[in-house]
């Protein structure tokens, strides 16, 4: 447990007290813990996104000059195309890589993006009630009689809203 102590001491009629705190501070670590996180995933998706583009939009641009190339003939042009394929190879695999690793911290950098739970109260009968009605085509089709029964009526639970 992460406990905050403090002591304040005050004096009233000649009389020294003093006054102690304890509070629990876990759910407050745990918050900053989770917000660096989130701060230290957008940088570096950033910078990955930053230093991956060009490398993606570059070998996109030098294989489009490499199909020219190859497209016409070498007395025209005064290069040798002999080793046009394997460059052209080895550059739509780094452009496959590249563009799969942009997709990958994309998505990653969506985890960023969640939002905090929006917490209500609901009735619990209300929920057993819903639940019933989704299932009642399968429990009316499997001959299955369900009977709710909640005590006391007015329980509640905390349950996550849309």
């Amino acid at each position: 447990m992460q406990l905050a102590i403090f002591a304040t001491t005050i004096k009233i009629r000649n009389k020294v007290i003093t006054l102690t705190t304890i509070k629990d501070i876990q759910h407050v670590l745990e918050e900053q813990e989770t917000e660096a996180w989130q701060k230290l995933i957008r940088v570096l998706t950033h910078e990955i996104m930053n230093s991956i583009t060009p490398i993606a939009s570059l070998t996109s641009t030098v294989e489009n000059m490499l199909k020219g190339i190859r497209n016409t003939t070498t007395e025209h042009t005064g290069y040798e195309t002999d080793g046009l394929p394997e460059i052209e190879n080895a550059l739509q695999t780094i452009n496959k890589r590249s563009r799969g690793l942009l997709h990958f911290v994309d998505t990653y950098r969506s985890l960023t993006q969640i939002q905090k739970p929006n917490f209500t109260f609901i009735k619990v009968v209300t929920l057993f009630n819903s639940i019933k009605s989704l299932f009642e085509d399968e429990l009316i089709n499997s001959n299955i009689r369900l009977i709710i029964r909640i005590e006391p009526q007015q329980m509640e639970i905390t349950a996550m809203s849309n």
